[in-house]
């Protein structure tokens, strides 16, 4: 370690090994005596005071009277809190006679402070400072011990332990409580299972009522007897007094278990101290004391285990304060000198309950300045405030607030420092939601109210949404559902604030399913004989899924008895006949081994008539619903197709049992088995092969009775069952009455263009005469003949209600249909319009007389639909759709077109197409040119010069300029201008290019000393040969000689019919454009055979006078010069020039001429040569 400030070797110093060195007092002061000094720590630090290690201990929350006090441990949270915190006080023991001493067991510390800081002289101690020490200190024997709540709530409190080497030294002791009163825990003084015992002044009780298991003991031996408050408290307590001090190693303290009740004993704060403790004292005043020692605090547990324990060493760690020799050699840590606070907030995220208390906000200053003024950047959320005094953020917030920065800013005299804190106040979350309605069942077509209640009641948002199946809907502001399909239908309210979900089952049945005893059955109509049955058999929960399917098998009933409870699968059977038709009893009437058949006694009803009318409609047995009835033989025969009835035994209908309205699916009759005379249903469990179905006939001699005989073979009729079996029953709607009808579809989501599948209706009634409808939707119709719906929707609607009605002389049947027209399941998305047009700047180009064709295409590419409909905006062209999502176009007159195409699935995607029809023009290289017949010649001529966007309007117009092309060079761009057409040119170079067909736009050969842009074709043929390709099709270069046969220059240049700009030059000097609106320069085809040369000037210097220079100028050979048309801006200017290629000059081509026709006799020579060579 290198010593400050000087890095001599020291006195008082013991270097355990290089990093490890304890220091006297002297040594570690070097010499100084005044507290603060610097001593060996480094420049900006100092040895710390004692009222810096008292600051320090206050950031650990000491209080000013621990901190006070000397020669004492007063601090094991402050000392647990340096040896395991940051500052990271090891024990490193101290260096003394010699020695080190309590090597990992204590550590000691310097301060700067002496003993005797501030006495007079005569009263100055020089021998001691005041030092610090983390030492070990024996857990002192403790006799009471206080229980105290911290959160406000039920005081409960089960089993109290407090063990001192393995013994429960808190059995049999008193407790005092917060009422003063004192019980003895003591087993012959606990109150009765049945008594209610209070000990304290109505606060209190110890709960021994009626609980299962619940020992005669007290709180503290075992048992679940314990305090309860009657009420709710804030700070309540109890204290146990042991009697004596004992060395605690561990306190238990168990949850109040009432029967199947546990209330926790959670948020209570345990103390300890060998002298009586004042429970009313607050939490912090109890911690403030030295007398009293805090074991720890319980917390709500969420296992199986409802205890807490508290464990207790021996020793523990303990901060002392007082008088340290100065020979002793001690560690020694270094204070920063006094600089702006160093502040940290004790949490950076806070997220805060909008009207509950939020935890404060403090912040900790870690530099040795202390804080003078603290402040923060803007207002905190409403019911929030910040002590300026303390910097403490707290209160409770009033209003919800998204998450917010705050910067606290904490001043001294050596200036400041800020920290953020983030501060969101959250809402208060919905916990529970519950449904409830006044009805768990719905008609489809009724509606119900839903209720929903919150908690808490004081949730910040109590906005909920409903989440229903497709059985029901349900406005989701006022909670009113309705029923739209037959189900069991789950309704789910869902807060919105808490993801909390609460579920409602709600029983949906269709309008004519038919309502008895608490089951829905369904109607089937048969076929064959157009008569309506239940769809089940009596009793059974649902319809048969298999023919052996339990939950479809129904009621076992006696013949002609009614619904009285003999006819459940579990009986009580009794052996005595019955003294009436109608017994008073659920009993099963058995005869076993008797020769009766009935389940009556004699002369009841022998013949069986009474029971015969008692099963019909209305009869005093009648076991069907209103307007049902038990069948009879005729009624259940004709479904089997019989015609004849033989009074047999049996009557065997063979095994085509599959001609029956029964054996459809939602109707069959289950082999269910028997119930025997005994009370035995036989034919259930393991041989499911047989079943029977009473009739209400009687069979051939009158004591018995007619039933359908079933099994997995065969169909047969029965003659004469004894009456006493039991035996399913399906019942039979009687034959007159209304109509009542059932649609095929309760509810129709149509799709915008698609053909609906059409809605029928089934009769279950009488015959219908007269249909009727209340509206359909747009291209939707009813047949009134048939009832039947069908149709293409042509509109969008939401789902709307339409009462269908059939009716007879009888009366009427209405049912409810919902129909709701939607777009398509995949509708169209965008339309991408194809089409061969010609683009032109940027347009699509069509010309008079020119067809195109365009096409659209959909996305997705799976759209249900893919229809448009075409709209034309414009009588400038004329348009005929060919087939689906295919049209063309004709260009009619010039003008621009709007084509629109519009997607037929109700989606109304649009998409247009803009296209310029132009009247015959010339397409090149992506512009538009028009003709112009000179006057003069009759030549045709382009309107405007090549890459010109328009006829010039003047002379001067840069639109009308066009290009500069350099001699025989084809359109690659070099003869752009960058700027318009009247900027700077493109780039440059000195170099010439190697071919007459560069791949690029750069323009060679820019320089005063260089005569052409290319070193091939020096002399130009090559390139004059495929001059005419940068022309359009069937055009030139103009020859001299044509320019000079328009007459150009008779008169001012621009009135001529070509109307040539003034469009300046690319000079081959330095690349400039030049003299633009000026002067203009046009390329002929004509090369200059005899090329003038140029001439240059040359300096020399003669040998005999080197200090005067000599011009020359010295002609240079040109090998190739082009004539060109030049003209300025002055009247009658027009001349020829001999341009050199490597300038840039504008091109207006001319159309070639037509060759003359050949004089006939040359015609009649080139035939005759063709046959005397044998030409074809």
């Amino acid at each position: 370690m290198r010593h400050y400030p000087s890095a001599a070797p020291m006195k008082g110093v013991h270097a355990k090994d290089e990093d490890l060195k304890f220091y006297n007092w002297n040594a570690a002061m070097n010499t100084k005596t005044k507290a603060g000094s610097q001593g060996i720590c480094a420049s900006g630090w100092r040895i710390p005071t004692d009222a810096d290690w008292k600051k320090l201990e206050g950031y650990f929350y000491m209080s000013q009277a621990q901190q006070n006090k000397n020669n004492a441990y007063r601090g094991k949270e402050q000392a647990a809190l340096l040896h395991e915190g940051s500052f990271n006080a090891e024990l490193l023991g101290f260096y003394q006679d010699g020695e080190m001493k309590k090597v990992g067991e204590e550590t000691y510390f310097v301060s700067s402070t002496s003993t005797s800081a501030g006495a007079s002289a005569k009263d100055k101690d020089t021998t001691h400072f005041i030092g610090r020490k983390i030492a070990p200190v024996p857990i002192l024997p403790k006799r009471f011990v206080l229980i105290k709540q911290s959160l406000p709530g039920v005081l409960a409190i089960g089993e109290v332990e407090v063990i001192s080497n393995g013994v429960n030294v808190a059995l049999h002791k008193s407790v005092q409580n917060s009422g003063a009163n004192t019980y003895i825990l003591d087993t012959s003084k606990t109150p009765s299972l049945s008594q209610t015992h209070t000990i304290s002044t109505g606060n209190y009780t110890i709960s021994t009522g009626n609980h299962a298991n619940t020992k005669s003991s007290n709180i503290v031996d075992g048992t679940k007897l314990g305090f309860k408050s009657y009420s709710i408290l804030n700070d309540g307590w109890v204290m146990i007094d042991l009697g004596s001090k004992y060395t605690i190693n561990n306190i238990k303290i168990q949850d109040l278990t009432e029967g199947d009740v546990v209330t926790p004993a959670k948020g209570l704060v345990v103390f300890l101290s060998s002298e009586s403790i004042d429970g009313n004292q607050t939490l912090q005043q109890l911690k403030d004391n030295p007398k009293v020692d805090i074991v720890g605090i319980t917390a709500l547990q969420f296992a199986a285990n409802q205890g807490h324990e508290f464990l207790l060493s021996e020793t523990e760690l303990d901060l002392w304060r007082g008088d340290m020799l100065k020979t002793t050699k001690t560690s020694v840590r270094c204070l920063q000198d006094d600089t702006k606070p160093l502040i940290v907030p004790t949490k950076v995220e806070n997220n805060i309950i909008i009207n509950k208390p939020m935890e404060p906000i403090k912040f900790v200053n870690y530099a040795s300045g202390g804080v003078n003024k603290w402040s923060i950047s803007h207002q905190l959320p409403s019911g929030l405030v910040f002590d300026k005094q303390k910097g403490i953020i707290s209160g409770t917030p009033t209003k919800i607030l998204s998450r917010n920065k705050y910067v606290v800013t904490a001043s001294n005299s050596h200036g400041s420092t800020q920290t953020g804190v983030y501060i969101a106040v959250l809402p208060i979350l919905v916990d529970d939601i519950k449904i409830s309605s006044t009805s768990d069942t719905l008609v489809i077509g009724e509606s119900a109210q839903l209720h929903v209640t919150i908690s808490p009641n004081d949730a910040s948002n109590k906005k909920f949404s409903w989440e229903v199946d497709d059985k029901v809907s349900i406005n989701q502001s006022t909670g009113e559902v309705t029923a739209l399909k037959a189900g069991l239908s789950t309704i789910r309210a869902i807060a919105h604030n808490g993801i909390v979900v609460d579920e409602f089952e709600m029983l949906i049945t269709d309008p004519h399913a038919v309502i008895f005893n608490k089951k829905s059955y369904k109607m089937i109509l048969s076929e064959k004989t157009g008569r309506v049955w239940l769809d089940r058999n009596l009793g059974a929960s649902e319809a048969c899924k298999t023919l052996t399917d339990l939950n479809c098998y129904g009621d076992y009933y006696q013949w002609g008895r009614g619904k009285d409870g003999h006819q459940a699968m579990f009986p009580r059977r009794v052996g005595t006949l019955a003294n009436s038709i109608t017994p008073n009893n659920a009993n099963f009437i058995t005869n076993p081994g008797s020769e009766t058949t009935d389940w009556v006694a004699h002369s009841v009803d022998d013949s069986g008539d009474s029971r015969t009318l008692a099963w019909s409609d209305t009869g005093v047995n009648d076991i069907c619903p209103k307007g049902y009835s038990v069948p009879t033989f005729e009624e259940l025969d004709h479904e089997y197709q019989r015609s004849t009835y033989t009074k047999l035994g049996f009557e065997k209908l063979g095994s085509e049992k599959h001609n029956s309205v029964f054996d459809t699916s939602n109707g069959s009759l289950p082999l269910a088995g028997f119930r025997d005379n005994r009370g035995i249903i036989r034919h259930i469990k393991t041989n499911r092969d047989k079943s029977f179905y009473w009739t209400r006939s009687v069979g051939d001699d009158n004591t018995k009775s007619i039933a359908l005989a079933l099994s997995n073979t065969d169909v047969q009729f029965s003659l004469d069952i004894v009456r006493t079996r039991g035996l399913q029953v399906r019942c039979i709607k009687d034959v007159s009455g209304p109509p009542i009808i059932t649609p095929s579809v309760n509810k129709l989501h149509a799709y915008f263009g698609v053909n609906i599948t059409p809605i029928t209706f089934v009769n279950f009634g009488a015959p219908v005469t007269r249909w009727s409808i209340d509206g359909l939707p747009a291209g939707l119709k009813m047949n009134y003949t048939t009832g039947i719906i069908s149709g293409t929707p042509i509109k969008l609607q939401p789902e709307t209600l339409y009462t269908v009605t059939a009716s007879n002389d009888f009366g009427v049947s209405s049912t409810v249909i919902r129909i709701a027209v939607m777009s398509v399941p995949v509708p169209v998305t965008s339309i991408q319009l194809t089409h061969n047009t010609k683009r032109l700047n940027d347009k699509n180009v069509l010309q008079i007389g020119e067809v195109v064709q365009i096409s659209a295409g959909f996305t997705p590419n799976n759209a249900t639909i893919q229809k448009v409909s075409w709209l034309l905006n414009s009588k400038n062209a004329t348009i005929h759709t060919s087939k689906e999502g295919i049209t063309t176009l004709k260009g009619v007159s010039e003008g621009a077109v709007v084509l629109s195409a519009t997607s037929l699935d109700g989606s109304n995607v649009v998409s247009r197409l803009t296209i310029h029809v132009v009247d015959k023009a010339i397409v090149f290289n992506g512009r538009t040119y028009n003709t112009v017949t000179s006057p003069t010649t009759g030549r045709v001529w382009l309107d405007r010069n090549l890459d010109a966007d328009r006829v010039c309007g003047s002379a001067i117009d840069p639109v009308c300029f066009g290009g500069l092309y350099q001699f025989g060079r084809s359109a690659d761009g070099h003869q752009e201008r960058s700027n318009g057409n009247s900027g700077l040119a493109r780039t440059v170079t000195s170099n010439r290019a190697s071919t007459i067909t560069p791949s690029n736009d750069t323009i060679y050969g820019i320089s005063s000393s260089i005569y052409d842009w290319t070193s091939a074709d020096t002399k130009g043929y090559v390139r004059s040969n495929k001059l005419d390709s940068i022309c359009p099709v069937g055009f030139s270069v103009p020859t001299m000689q044509e320019f000079k046969d328009e007459k150009i220059g008779l008169k001012a240049t621009f009135d001529n019919f070509l109307k040539l700009p003034l469009a300046g030059k690319l000079d081959r000097a330095n690349g400039n454009i030049t003299n633009t609106r000026s002067s203009g320069r046009y390329w002929t085809s004509a090369l200059v055979y005899d090329p003038k040369p140029e001439f240059i000037t040359v300096t020399y210097h003669h040998w005999y006078n080197l200090w005067i220079a000599t011009h020359d100028r010295i002609a240079v050979q040109i090998a190739l010069r082009a004539n060109s048309l030049s003209f300025t801006n002055a009247r009658d200017s027009v001349s020829f020039e001999q341009d050199l290629p490597n300038h840039g000059l504008s091109v207006r081509c001319i159309k070639f001429k037509p060759a003359p026709p050949l004089p006939d006799w040359m015609i009649d020579w080139i035939a005759l040569g063709k046959v005397i060579l044998g030409i074809p």
